[in-house]
């Protein structure tokens, strides 16, 4: 095809070449074409004079001109010898089209992919300028709206860990606030409240659930720890009884909830203050949560027999009922109910520290079930989780323990406790004020007897302190 499309040329520009002869690249280059390739390349057309396509003379004698056929290979003869070929065989010049003049090149390749330079871009933007008018280029402009890039995600492992802190610390705030919650604090409106101390009155009633035989006041604080204050049962009290003993204010309101608050009562005009709660159980739920948390181990001062339970002196694990026993043991003292109650005071400790032992944990959804059940008290379960947290956290390891100073005396018949007013009141500023301010007499009504009258209480005396007792000389 590229030599018949040469041919073809070559015809155009010289219309005198017969359109029978065919050509191949060895004529063109200049070489001597065969007889063979002189047959393969000219078929001469049907004449219709009937020649044949083959060379006959017309008339006899008539000799072949030769011009159909190859030379003799002896001879010089070039049919083209007379050709230009500078001038027959140029190629043929295509006419420059707009886009060419534009590119600076004539006919540019259609499928390439860089078909304009820089400055051909540039000179055919100026001729498109030239041939559009400008209004609707810039209306294209502003209407254009580049696509929106797809920007790269950036790992922030920083700011999603802080995220991540936060989530926490909001859903544990929310979780301590719903299983911990603050009791709410005594104010009485003259003194300024502290805000890291709590006073919670324990008491334990007796077979019948009226005479308050244990009276305790625990006080959590964050700076001193924790301690438990025994006021004796006998304490006289201004209550307006033939005998008014503090153990029968309980029982005088009627027992329930109307017996706690008037013991709250009692409490404010013994101490100037009002605890910040209460919690009232009896000896059968003691004996059930000993029984709970697998008994208790306890150095058992001396032999004690209670009730028709006998138990021997040393260090052994107490059941429940054996622990009730040594609880409620108090004939063989010498100091009677004094005594007893510093006993309570250490079996208390012992189960404290029992509880906080992880040997212990298991078995303490048992025992918080044992005590809730039947204990009466102002405080939600809420209060008494966070209370025991707040114990936990101000220190249990070294409980400290004290009671009420004063001395025995008799009204009216019976035995009875009369406080020493100004000790109490150094006691109360001591381990157990609530307050910033401290107090002074002015703030408590204590009573004792002279006289056999009842009359206020200013005495200073020194305490018993039971952990001086001798128990082996009695």
């Amino acid at each position: 095809m590229a030599n018949q499309g040469q041919n073809n040329r070559r015809r155009e520009y010289d219309p005198n070449l017969d359109d029978t002869m065919v050509f191949d690249r060895g004529h063109l280059s200049g070489q001597q074409p065969s007889q063979q390739t002189y047959r393969q390349a000219y078929t001469e057309p049907e004449s219709p004079y009937g020649y044949g396509g083959s060379w006959q003379a017309p008339y006899p004698g008539e000799e072949d001109p030769g011009y159909y056929e190859a030379p003799a290979e002896d001879t010089d003869y070039d049919p083209y010898e007379d050709w230009d070929d500078e001038q027959d065989y140029l190629p043929r010049q295509e006419p420059m089209t707009m886009a060419a003049r534009a590119a600076g090149k004539a006919n540019p390749d259609p499928y390439s992919r860089n078909r304009r330079s820089d400055a051909a871009r540039q000179a055919h933007q100026r001729a498109r300028r030239q041939t559009r008018p400008e209004e609707p280029l810039r209306e294209m402009e502003e209407d254009y709206v580049p696509p929106r890039r797809r920007r790269r995600k950036k790992r922030h492992g920083l700011r999603n860990l802080i995220i991540f802190l936060l989530i926490l610390a909001v859903i544990l705030a929310a979780a301590f606030f719903l299983l911990f919650r603050a009791p709410e604090r005594y104010e009485d409106g003259v003194h300024t409240r502290r805000t890291d101390v709590y006073n919670i009155l324990l008491c334990a009633t007796d077979e019948g659930e009226m005479r308050t035989d244990t009276i305790m006041l625990a006080t959590l604080d964050r700076k001193r720890g924790v301690s438990l204050t025994t006021l004796p049962r006998d304490t006289i009290v201004d209550s307006g009884d033939w005998v008014p003993k503090l153990n029968a204010v309980f029982a005088d309101a009627g027992g329930g909830r109307d017996g706690a608050e008037a013991m709250m009562d009692q409490m404010e005009s013994l101490l100037g203050f009002r605890p910040d709660g209460y919690a009232v159980i009896n000896y059968e739920v003691f004996r059930d949560a000993v029984n709970a948390l697998g008994g208790v181990r306890f150095d058992v001062p001396m032999d004690m027999e209670t009730d028709g339970y006998y138990v021997s002196a040393g260090e052994q694990v107490l059941d429940g009922d054996q622990a009730l026993a040594v609880c409620r043991f108090r004939y063989g003292y010498l100091m009677a109910d004094i005594q007893r109650q510093y006993v309570q005071q250490n079996f208390v400790k012992a189960m404290i520290r029992q509880c906080m032992s992880p040997a212990s944990w298991p078995r303490l959804p048992a025992v918080y079930e044992a005590v809730m059940d039947n204990t009466l008290t102002d405080l939600s379960g809420a209060n008494i989780r966070y209370l025991a947290l707040y114990a936990f956290l101000s220190g249990l390891g070294d409980i400290q323990q004290y009671s009420l100073p004063g001395e025995g005396v008799d009204y009216n018949g019976s035995s009875c406790f009369g406080l020493y007013g100004q000790s109490v009141v150094d006691l109360v500023n001591e381990v157990m004020n609530p307050f910033k301010e401290e107090i002074t007499l002015d703030d408590v009504h204590i009573l004792t007897v002279e006289d056999g009258e009842l009359v206020v209480s200013t005495w200073r005396g020194e305490a018993f302190d039971p952990s001086t007792y001798d128990y082996d000389s009695y």
